[in-house]
């Protein structure tokens, strides 16, 4: 399982962001407008990962999260408008 949160604020006036995913997968790796993102740090829990200094561009922006659990690619995906 893997969910960003975040979803319902789809538009965002901040130019750099913290964002956080929750998996039970053994990694993720984040995409931003299909470029990997830094490694994320884990939060509170080994579930609860955080993404510092997300950086997304003016106008619309896709982000998807991928990662394995028992050997099948968990993927979940959100989109972010930024309004400058």
């Amino acid at each position: 399982m893997l969910y960003i949160s975040g979803r319902r604020n789809t538009d965002r006036i901040g130019a750099i962001t913290t964002l956080k995913v929750f998996a039970n997968t053994s990694s993720v790796t984040l995409y931003l407008n299909g470029k990997k993102v830094n490694q994320a740090e884990t939060g509170t829990t080994k579930h609860d990962l955080v993404l510092k200094n997300i950086n997304p561009v003016k106008g619309v922006n896709q982000l998807r999260a991928e990662g394995y659990f028992n050997g099948k690619l968990q993927i979940d995906s959100i989109e972010w408008t930024l309004k400058k």
